[in-house]
């Protein structure tokens, strides 16, 4: 936890929730400079030395810009604190995001990560926890969870930039019920909706079991951290199509899914 982040920390978020944010330090440095600039200073001795200690106008308009951008970005945070809690994820992420174009912080890019994780974003969840460990103040446990972290994203978002598998060509093997379905999950899993997105195929697998569903299953079993489904998905996608092009990266996607996860 960083000294002056404490104020702005639930209490029910845990040690490293999406609460962890510096707003409030940073707006207290605002509010410093703005006293300061606001300070009464004795009667200068002459015209020359007035115009040298009267504030100037540039000077005026950016406490000015600072007051207002601090004041934006809190009602960004809090408002994405709000969307956080109702579990809409990419609502939370856009606002905190809008937060932190006008009070940049390590800890808000820590909370973006978070949020990004939560949304299936691993690239962008990713870069956001490499900006915190480089800007952020942390002991040497903190540093090596979220390297952890940065790790299993980093594979994760190995595994995304795979696509997923195509339906079979009009005509073959789908009907025209279960293809809507096909590529109703198409569109979802690209909008990062993954549940949606395993929703859609399996209703689409109940109509025609075709191994191109049976793969896709079983990559978002895997990206939702359901470890079982996404082995029998893909160990029955290989019992259809034993000689299949990708049928040995799909072998060595079993055998890791079948090592015990890293402790955190």
């Amino acid at each position: 936890m960083r000294v002056g982040a404490a104020a702005c920390v639930s209490a029910s978020a845990g040690p490293r929730g999406v609460w962890v944010f510096v707003l409030c330090a940073v707006c207290a440095v605002l509010n410093a400079r703005l006293a300061l600039s606001e300070a009464p200073t004795a009667p200068p001795a002459n015209d020359a030395e007035a115009k040298a200690d009267k504030p100037t106008e540039l000077a005026a308009k950016e406490a000015r810009t600072d007051a207002q951008n601090q004041h934006r970005a809190r009602e960004h945070f809090q408002q994405g604190q709000e969307a956080y809690r109702q579990g809409k994820w990419e609502r939370a992420r856009a606002l905190f995001e809008a937060a932190d174009s006008l009070l940049p912080s390590p800890e808000l890019a820590f909370n973006l990560a978070l949020v990004c994780e939560r949304s299936g974003r691993a690239s962008e969840a990713v870069a956001y926890y490499r900006r915190y460990l480089k800007k952020a103040d942390t002991n040497m446990r903190e540093r090596r969870e979220v390297r952890d972290k940065i790790a299993a994203l980093s594979a994760l978002a190995a595994r995304q930039q795979g696509q997923l598998k195509l339906p079979p060509p009009s005509g073959d093997q789908l009907t025209a019920e279960a293809r809507r379905f096909f590529t109703r999950g198409l569109a979802l899993y690209k909008r990062n909706q993954r549940k949606a997105a395993m929703a859609a195929f399996m209703a689409a697998y109940r109509l025609r079991q075709t191994p191109e569903l049976l793969f896709n299953l079983a990559l978002i079993s895997e990206e939702l951290g359901h470890r079982r489904d996404a082995i029998d998905y893909y160990q029955a996608y290989l019992r259809r199509l034993p000689r299949a092009h990708d049928a040995g990266a799909v072998r060595n996607r079993i055998q890791a899914l079948t090592k015990p996860p890293k402790e955190p």
